[in-house]
């Protein structure tokens, strides 16, 4: 991939409440005033206060809000599918976020954002 981008949280609460709103298990939206094209493929890296190391994902552009049509309740951006290799890696990706969340807020939350841990084992 000749193209990576880096996103640092100053604080885990902000990767989380980023995790709620925006990234879903298959993608995420990435607000920038200068968005990549559809189709472009890049690595891009999660960096999250106290974590040992960056989540980092294979992504693709899928769709595009341009500033010039950008409004207040959809800003400049992209869409970002994730793109992972094989089920082991997605489920690794998911089993990091759920630690992040239940290390941060309890298990209790995690549990209300995820199911119970065991039940995620099956998919």
């Amino acid at each position: 991939m000749p193209l990576a981008l880096r996103v640092d949280y100053d604080r885990k609460n902000a990767f989380i409440r980023d995790y709620i709103k925006n990234i879903s298990r298959g993608g995420t939206f990435i607000q920038t005033s200068q968005p990549l094209a559809v189709g472009t493929r890049f690595c891009f890296s999660l960096h999250i206060p106290d974590w040992p190391v960056a989540l980092e994902f294979e992504g693709e552009v899928r769709w595009v809000m341009p500033p010039d049509r950008a409004t207040l309740d959809q800003p400049a951006g992209m869409g970002v599918q994730f793109i992972f290799g094989s089920h082991a890696e997605r489920a690794q990706m998911e089993a990091t976020v759920r630690t992040i969340v239940r290390d941060a807020l309890g298990e209790g939350f995690a549990r209300d954002l995820f199911g119970p841990e065991d039940e995620n084992l099956n998919r």
